[in-house]
């Protein structure tokens, strides 16, 4: 991808982003934070201070370079220097707590511009102070602040945390910072326009930054207790059709193999709907540091069944809108061969912790195996590039017959259902009717032609329950277990009458 391109895309991304439902939380606190003036207030001769022009893009400058800077090298830096994961995250609370108390209390305000101030010369007690303040403000918000994870973001994310930062990923970084800003700024310059032309808001003007400053704090409390979480989860993704197309454009590592995993990425995070294609062997599970819930497993283990594989990141709000269905099915369909596993794959720092991912799946009620994937190393394997994102596995023969064998599909499934008749017509006359005899062709051929019957009655009653019964057309599971019972009295009567009769 040429610059330009990167920089498009990019800049796209993070402008949706910046619109997206996931930044909803701290659009009040840069809206209130821009209208929030300096800390003198009414002068006493009735004139009213402004707020600093400056003070809006502070806000939005401070967000912008710490969610872009702790996006890139926060989990390096965290790890090099052997401290917490959530460490980032909770000086950004910390902060924000601060930056709050501040706009409540005029004088905190003042020794925090002083802190911060380059030029010595400056006079903090000037009518345009909390500039300094403001950028304040707007590192403690990137310091939490958690955009919906589309593949730009995501593609950032990964080179940050894996040490694989290049001129591609810092231009991507800029361009999604630029993109995300503009909305932002938007907000915050409203506020401050608000603030200077509305006379209310100069008459009460300690009032609108004490009320600032307890949302400050309020969404700092929020954040902590995950209340953001649950509003956002509630709003549905307004601009998922908008940034689908955006997909199939990152560039992001992948692993060695033949392309068709990559082809079938592409074609479904760009709306082709090509069924259930073949997209190639399962790449088996890579660098899980623990498992949670179960495990370990390998995907050898789980041959046989039909496996969902759910990447997902905790703080992941698309990720926590589509988890429940994830856990429906598995519940659902269990009992019938479905196994699901959940690879969780840090977006930010904090989500390293396990103790995190373990408390987030216990609130969100996840009962189905979780791998932890804090290398990247199925990630990369599955050359994923976005979260969430789902891979459904296949069981049993056809699947090797047509990857391995290099087999037409048609042929590959006549094979695999002869490959099932004689396994079970083994089992059943070895342990279902215990027959002494000696196997022989003709009987086996009896089997088979009973089990092509079987097939034919159970997909026939699973139709007609369908077309007679508007409920199983609702719910066609109830034409499945119809059809699977008509289908095995059948096989089960014609082989104890015309297969294994003594």
């Amino acid at each position: 991808m040429n610059g330009l391109t990167l920089l498009l895309v990019g800049f796209v991304g993070g402008l949706l982003a910046g619109v997206s439902p996931c930044v909803l939380p701290v659009l009040p606190v840069v809206l209130m934070g821009g209208a929030a003036g300096p800390s003198g207030g009414a002068t006493g001769d009735g004139a009213t201070t402004t707020v600093s022009r400056a003070r809006p893009v502070a806000i939005v400058a401070g967000l912008a370079l710490s969610f872009a800077l702790i996006t890139l090298f926060g989990t390096l830096l965290l790890a090099a220097l052997h401290l917490p994961a959530s460490l980032l995250r909770w000086l950004g609370l910390g902060a924000l707590v601060l930056v709050g108390l501040a706009m409540l209390v005029p004088q905190l305000e003042q020794l925090l511009d002083r802190a911060f101030a380059k030029i010595p010369q400056r006079n903090i007690t000037d009518k345009g102070s909390g500039t300094l303040s403001g950028f304040v403000l707007g590192l403690a918000l990137g310091a939490v602040f958690v955009p919906c994870a589309g593949p730009v973001l995501a593609a950032i994310a990964v080179a940050g945390a894996t040490g694989t930062i290049g001129a591609e990923t810092v231009l991507l970084t800029v361009a999604f910072a630029a993109g995300v800003s503009i909305p932002l700024l938007a907000f915050a310059l409203a506020g401050s326009r608000i603030s200077t032309r509305v006379r209310g808001f100069q008459r009460h003007q300690r009032l609108v930054r004490g009320v600032a400053g307890v949302l400050v704090i309020a969404l700092a409390v929020a954040l902590t207790f995950d209340v953001t979480g649950a509003i956002q989860r509630r709003i549905p993704d307004y601009t998922k059709s908008i940034a689908e197309p955006l997909q199939a454009k990152i560039t992001v590592p992948v692993a060695a193999g033949n392309g068709s995993l990559r082809t079938c990425q592409e074609a479904a995070f760009t709306g082709v709907d090509n069924g259930l294609a073949d997209c190639g062997p399962a790449p088996e599970f890579t660098d899980i540091s623990q498992w949670i819930g179960g495990g370990p497993l390998t995907m050898s283990q789980l041959r046989g069944n039909v496996v969902l594989i759910d990447f997902w990141a905790y703080s992941c709000i698309n990720c926590q809108r589509s988890l429940p269905h994830v856990e429906a099915w598995w519940k659902r369909y269990e009992s019938s061969g479905l196994r699901v596993i959940g690879v969780h794959t840090p977006e930010y720092a904090f989500e390293h912790d396990a103790g995190n991912v373990a408390a987030s799946a216990k609130k969100q009620g996840l009962t189905f195996p979780l791998a932890i994937d804090n290398g990247y190393g199925t990630w990369k394997a599955y050359q994923n590039v976005a979260w969430p994102a789902g891979y459904l596995v296949d069981a049993g023969l056809l699947q090797t017959m047509v990857q391995w064998g290099g087999i037409n599909p048609f042929l590959a499934r006549l094979g695999s259902f002869i490959a099932a008749a004689t396994a079970t017509w083994w089992l059943n006359r070895c342990f279902t009717f215990r027959v002494g005899s000696q196997a022989s062709a003709g009987e086996w051929m009896r089997y088979v032609t009973t089990m092509v019957l079987g097939g034919l009655v159970n997909y026939g009653a699973y139709a007609a329950l369908l077309l007679w019964l508007p409920l199983a057309m609702r719910q066609p599971w109830l034409g499945v277990a119809f059809g699977s019972l008509a289908g095995m009295a059948v096989n089960y009567y014609t082989s104890s009458r015309f297969v294994f009769a003594r």
